[in-house]
């Protein structure tokens, strides 16, 4: 299980095997969401795909998938 911190509402964070996730609300209803590298570089975002997230729980399983493609690569 992944503790993510943070206001599960708005802006929350996670480390997971050396990876960082960040999740954030930007405007009402979309959401963002990153994961970077232990230095600090952007392994992908929401900014690399077409469909706008629209809730925070789907932006954290997308972080987390996203994740688990460079963790178990």
């Amino acid at each position: 299980m992944i503790d993510w911190t943070g206001n599960l509402k708005d802006d929350c964070r996670a480390i997971w095997h050396g990876i960082y996730m960040h999740c954030e609300e930007m405007d009402r209803n979309y959401w963002w969401w990153a994961i970077y590298d232990s230095d600090g570089q952007e392994l992908d975002s929401s900014n690399n795909y077409p469909d706008q997230v629209k809730k925070g729980n789907q932006a954290r399983a997308l972080a987390e998938e996203a994740a688990k493609k460079h963790i178990f690569k």
